[in-house]
């Protein structure tokens, strides 16, 4: 649980300090709504691309490193409850595959 408001907390740091960050560019031009409003959807895809990285990393690891605290967990167990541990480990290094590829697909859109 208290990993949990960790979490929370610097998701919302991340949300606070881009508002901040968007604030003082609406001070300094104000007549660039527009402009605010292309950042503050950039910074919403890139929190977006970094959170499909680290999602599919976590995945991927886990697969390779076997880790025991990862599948045994409750949420795993639902998804590969009646599968072998090695299938259930190919299973996620594909999905971590193909969450970063989501990401890499929303980064695409930034550019």
């Amino acid at each position: 649980m208290k990993n949990l408001y960790s979490l929370m907390l610097v998701i919302a740091t991340v949300f606070v300090s881009c508002s901040q960050i968007d604030e003082l560019l609406t001070e300094n031009n104000g007549n660039s709504r527009i402009d605010k409003q292309f950042l503050s959807m950039k910074w919403a895809t890139i929190f977006i691309c970094v959170v499909f990285f680290v999602a599919g990393m976590l995945s991927i690891l886990a697969s390779v490193f076997n880790w025991h605290w990862f599948f045994e967990s409750s949420n795993a167990r639902m998804l590969t409850g009646k599968m072998t541990r090695r299938m259930a480990r190919v299973l996620y290094a594909a999905l971590g595959i193909a969450i970063i590829y989501m990401g890499s697909v929303v980064a695409k859109s930034l550019f």
